[in-house]
């Protein structure tokens, strides 16, 4: 199970290919360059690729950003946005290997949200990222020594690399269950030798 909207579920299906993830991530990455570059307004949100509107602001500390917070695939209920999904989806649907026809069902799915609620939802998902923020901020005074920054440095690394297992993972509980297992393994082996014997 994921958090994603039906379209964003279905473009990220694991099908043969199909490169919709990548594409998706692809765009994801084209947005935080361009907050790294101060070249997006991170105060309101934007459509996506498919048209779904999104949001994206960044986690700062110290005047460098370390992460964004992405959120959305909501259905803006306006005409501009209608108008923008019947210009972006076709050609996503076509770029992914979806049915156009049926790219448009899954988003007639999606629930509309008015200009004023995704103002709110990006509301929320700023002060999540904020909080966040204060968090780094406070753990990152406390590592102010240069073997301390190192050791961020190779936290930072590894939770990239955790970051993007989980992504391949698809889910957070298959991660989960795989660490399950391999923490299970060995008691298990040892029990199954120690019956044999």
């Amino acid at each position: 199970m994921n958090n994603y909207c039906l379209l964003c579920s279905e473009d990220r299906a694991d099908e043969p290919g199909r490169g919709g993830e990548k594409l998706c991530i692809d765009y994801d990455i084209d947005i935080a360059k361009k907050i790294i570059a101060g070249n997006h307004d991170i105060n309101d949100y934007y459509f996506c690729h498919a048209g779904l509107c999104d949001y994206a602001y960044p986690i700062t500390v110290e005047g460098k950003i370390l992460g964004v917070v992405f959120s959305g695939q909501q259905r803006l209920n306006t005409p501009e946005a209608d108008d923008i999904i019947k210009e972006r989806l076709p050609k996503f649907a076509t770029a992914v290997g979806l049915c156009v026809s049926k790219a448009f069902e899954l988003v007639d799915k999606v629930k509309p949200i008015s200009p004023d609620g995704m103002k709110s939802f990006a509301g929320k998902v700023k002060r999540l990222a904020l909080r966040v923020q204060d968090v780094a901020e406070k753990n990152y005074q406390t590592l102010r020594t240069s073997s301390d920054q190192l050791f961020l440095q190779e936290i930072s690394s590894r939770l990239r690399s955790y970051t993007e297992d989980l992504e391949k993972e698809k889910s957070f509980g298959l991660a989960l269950l795989r660490l399950c297992k391999e923490h299970i393994a060995p008691y298990t082996t040892i029990n199954n030798i120690s019956l044999l014997a």
